[in-house]
């Protein structure tokens, strides 16, 4: 049953669709108040058409301001401190059609936490987390073994 519903199971039937999505021009301090603000750690970064371009989190920002002082204040002076200047540009996304079973083996290969979910127009139409996964699965497990649910 489980491994029928990881096959059958799309990536939009689990994605939450309230996705926080960032701007490339974004200034860094405005996105460490985001993150802050949203209880979140990053957010894909779009285009103007909602096109993937990034990825941007708190490791992001957190590996920035280890470098040294020189380094950062220059940095800044030189770019103003956007969100392009420290974003990951190669992000793994996948289709709304990938199968849970597809997620789950790119999030375990990949090592990643989040996997975005594009539309057919490569515009990001959702997210899907470790967290979505694990709570997707404790639903199946709860469907089949209802007196699990305590």
């Amino acid at each position: 049953m489980l491994v029928n519903r990881l096959l059958t199971t799309q990536a939009k039937d689990v994605m939450i669709t309230r996705v926080i999505a960032v701007p490339p021009k974004m200034g860094l301090k405005e996105l460490s108040t985001l993150f802050i603000e949203n209880q979140i750690s990053g957010a894909p970064v779009i285009d103007e058409e909602r096109r993937l371009v990034g990825f941007v989190s708190q490791t992001d920002l957190v590996e920035l301001e280890l470098h040294s002082e020189d380094f950062l204040e220059s940095r800044m002076e030189e770019t103003g401190g956007f969100v392009q200047d420290i974003m990951v540009p190669e992000v793994k996304s996948l289709p709304e059609t990938a199968t849970l079973a597809i997620v789950l083996d790119t999030m375990c290969t990949e090592r990643l936490h989040r996997v975005i979910i594009v539309d057919e127009q490569q515009q990001v139409s959702g997210i899907i987390t470790t967290m979505d996964v694990l709570c997707y699965l404790r639903k199946l497990f709860q469907e089949g073994y209802p007196q699990a649910s305590a």
